[in-house]
């Protein structure tokens, strides 16, 4: 489905060019993935990325991920820590 999406804004895109006497900038597509915690989301995104990369229409897929912003517990136990420091009585 998302294959016939793509392709049919793709020719609306190319009709308006023409008719236009126009040589647009091609517009990226934004996929988001949103879950809670372990359901998937990341594996989903790769394979979903897999996928896309093999349609001859598309040049280049990218990953963006955000699970780099999870801390381990340790690091958010000191850093709270360093803020109960920092403002005693209000932390």
């Amino acid at each position: 489905m998302l294959n016939f999406y793509i392709s049919s804004n793709l020719r609306r895109q190319a009709v308006l060019e023409q008719f236009l006497g126009t040589n647009g900038q091609r517009i990226p597509y934004i996929i988001s993935i949103a879950g809670s915690v372990a359901v998937g989301k990341s594996t989903t995104a790769r394979v979903l990325q897999a996928l896309l990369s093999r349609w001859p229409e598309h040049r280049r897929v990218e990953l963006i991920t955000t699970d780099g912003f999870l801390h381990p517990n340790q690091v958010l136990e000191r850093t709270w820590s360093d803020e109960e420091e920092r403002l005693p009585g209000i932390v």
